[in-house]
């Protein structure tokens, strides 16, 4: 903290490594370098305490659920841990690289070229004022104990008011800050509905203040059109801040903040309170999705909808205005019918929970995705769980393994089962395009549910060996028929092949995605094929019960002699063995992702960007908007040596299992121990 404040003391540094002048512009830069830089270091504050908090300890268990009414489909509370704090500053790191890459700056030249001079000075004076207002909010003190984030559907819908979910911000900070920081943030909204007002001529925006003995309360509201129901609300009692919109969610909240017993708390609510039991107990961060609550609130939209806004007109041969009527509830009920379906898709999870904690440089998370007691009967429930768990993840994972995902899949023939069966339900007009559907398969000589679909079985293995640009991949799904399978895929890239080359024919350019296979020619793998695409070669065909596509034969070698036994397996892999989480019998799916690359590797794609979009300008024959595409590909190619700085992950691994009644999944993130660096008095020794 004290180097981080030494920082903000220094004088700001010419952006990108800009000369700093005396001319009109040069003051310009300058000015946009301080206050960019001055709000950054704000900005990353808030973003340390909002989304990886690492300050001070918080004994016993969550206290702000209590103050969520239950009703809410979201509610995540977090609160700061000592043991995070080495990523706070690896993400400092990152921030600060992106502070010196100069994209800020050149981001704000890049608007002042579309800006005359008095243009130039108002984006000024807004800055200079936003600048004020932000450094009147202590950030880092604002949730430094405790926050909660929650979330819920509107109870009712007129159509008039704007329709978005009520949400609300619990931030508990230490008690004396508490008054001060409420103030800054009322006056940030003070200064928007000013500005607006001002730019407008007219009262737009309007803020009301409220001050009791339990609260303190400003809210800015739509003074210009309160039938749209929508205001920003910031509330104060005791040592918590509460940041609200909507309609009523902010009264209850400081209704349970005072412990009324008017409504109930999130926390008395018995599934989250046995969803919570299910799990470790939480260190970090605790989460509640609550499925069933957000398609209440779904339903509600859905049937205003349906009942104000489709609007069907008479058929030619409606007799009288009786028959037109109940042609027009026909379809409604056509349309329920299809809707209801679709919504029994999500509606088979009754909530999702999820709980975090550290142990040294490793975070782990564990959640439950629970199932109604009827998920069952549902028509969507064979296609997610109608395929048997999977034993046995390291049978084609040689020890050369980097990175690997194994999964049972879902049901695919399901899965069209389901969606035909969703057009049937239309009724003799889903009948009708299903016919068609069937000419269709007729004249092109397939029948998707057998030809496509049919010998699939549905378990896909995935092996990435080695690592950044040397890496390999092999990529598998499982088959119940190897014959059709060879022969279907086959028949699927001749088709593709046919296709694009007769559009390469009006265009050219799309000669380049035309397939192109030839006989592999090696003895190891029999009646595998070359294939190149795009310029991008790999081999394939079916073996050992699956499907397999690879970057290059000896990948897709070495995994199958690891299944035969003739090769050693990823159990071998002490390293990789050791940071993965494994699970014991059956399971739906297990992951691990070498992640030591991610900074480079995301870096190359911002680079290839920059790069590639060097030509894009030539192409552009206004000039300002060429200067300012130029601009955009210098501020993406800046950005490349900051990803690169994201060089802290190891690796990620997880795996799921499922019971018939819930997803259960576990899940780490390690990351690289901080190098401790040598005193002052050890340099000189």
């Amino acid at each position: 903290e004290k180097k981080e404040e030494e920082k903000k003391q220094l004088p700001a540094a010419a952006p990108g490594g800009r000369t700093s002048t005396s001319d009109s512009k040069g003051a310009h830069e300058m000015k946009w370098t301080e206050q960019i830089r001055s709000a950054g270091w704000v900005a990353a504050l808030a973003i340390a305490v909002l989304a990886s908090p690492a300050a001070r300890a918080q004994e016993g268990g969550f206290e702000l659920p209590s103050a969520v009414p239950d009703d809410v489909f979201l509610c995540v509370a977090e609160r700061p841990n000592p043991e995070r704090e080495f990523l706070c500053a690896y993400w400092g790191e990152v921030w600060e690289a992106f502070q010196d890459s100069g994209v800020c700056e050149e981001a704000m030249d890049t608007i002042t070229l579309l800006l005359d001079e008095e243009q130039q000075a108002e984006v000024e004076r807004l800055m200079d004022r936003a600048h004020t207002l932000i450094e009147g909010v202590d950030w880092e003190a604002l949730g430094g104990r405790e926050l909660v984030f929650a979330e819920r559907m509107p109870a009712e819908f007129s159509g008039h008011a704007v329709f978005m979910p009520e949400m609300v911000l619990l931030l508990r900070g230490e008690a004396e800050g508490a008054a001060s920081n409420y103030e800054g943030l009322a006056a940030i909204l003070d200064a928007l509905a000013g500005e607006v007002n001002g730019m407008a001529g007219e009262t737009i925006l309007r803020v009301d203040r409220t001050e009791g003995a339990a609260a303190r309360l400003s809210s800015l509201v739509v003074a210009a059109a309160p039938e749209l129901q929508l205001s920003l609300d910031v509330a104060l009692r005791g040592d918590v801040i509460v940041i609200g919109m909507g309609q009523t969610i902010m009264g209850e909240t400081l209704s349970l903040l005072a412990g009324e017993e008017v409504y109930r708390p999130m926390s008395a609510d018995p599934r989250y309170t046995a969803a919570l039991a299910s799990l470790p107990p939480a260190e970090d961060v605790v989460s509640f999705f609550d499925m069933q609550s957000l398609l209440s609130g779904v339903q509600v939209i859905v049937d205003h909808l349906i009942e104000h806004e489709v609007h069907i007109g008479a058929p030619d041969d409606a007799q009288d205005e009786e028959s037109a009527e109940a042609y027009r509830a026909e379809w409604l009920a056509k349309i329920r019918r299809i809707v209801g379906r679709l919504m029994d898709v999500p509606g088979m999870v009754d909530y999702v929970v999820s709980v975090e904690y550290t142990d040294g440089h490793s975070t782990f998370s564990e959640s439950r995705a629970v199932l109604t007691g009827d998920a069952q009967s549902k028509p969507f429930y064979g296609v997610l769980a109608g395929r048997p768990g999977m034993t046995g993840f390291d049978r084609f994972l040689p020890a050369e393994t980097t990175s690997f995902s194994v999964g049972s899949g879902i049901d695919l023939s399901a899965l069209y089962q389901f969606l035909e069966d969703s057009v049937r339900v239309v009724g003799p007009e889903g009948e009708q395009l299903l016919a068609q559907w069937e000419g269709l398969q007729e004249e092109w000589g397939i029948d998707v549910a057998q030809d496509v679909f049919g010998w699939i079985e549905g378990q896909t293995v995935s092996v990435t060996i080695g690592r950044g640009a040397a890496a390999k991949w092999v990529g598998m799904v499982s088959v119940d028929d190897e014959a059709m399978a060879r022969e279907k895929v086959a028949s699927g890239i001749a088709a593709l092949e046919g296709l694009a080359e007769e559009l390469s024919s009006s265009n050219p350019m799309m000669g380049m995605l035309v397939p192109r296979t030839s006989d592999l020619g090696d003895d190891r793998l029999e009646g595998f094929q070359r294939l190149m695409l795009a310029s991008n070669p790999m081999v394939w065909g079916v073996a050992d019960g699956n499907l397999i596509f690879g970057t290059d034969a000896d990948s897709v070698v070495l995994c199958l002699q690891t299944a035969a036994g003739e090769h050693p397996s990823i159990r071998e892999n002490t390293e990789l063995m050791s940071a993965a989480l494994l699970p014991e019998g059956s399971f739906s799916s297990v992951v691990f992702a070498d992640r030591r690359d991610l900074g480079n590797e995301i870096s190359a794609v911002l680079g290839g960007i920059a790069m590639g979009g060097m030509f894009l300008p030539m192409m552009i024959p206004d000039e300002d908007v060429r200067d300012v595409a130029v601009s955009v590909i210098q501020m993406i190619g800046k950005l490349a040596p900051v990803a690169a700085k994201i060089d802290f992950y190891e690796s990620t691994s997880s795996y799921t299992t499922f019971d018939g009644k819930a997803w259960h999944t576990r899940s780490v993130t390690h990351y690289r121990a901080p190098v401790e660096q040598p005193s002052s008095d050890e340099e000189g020794l």
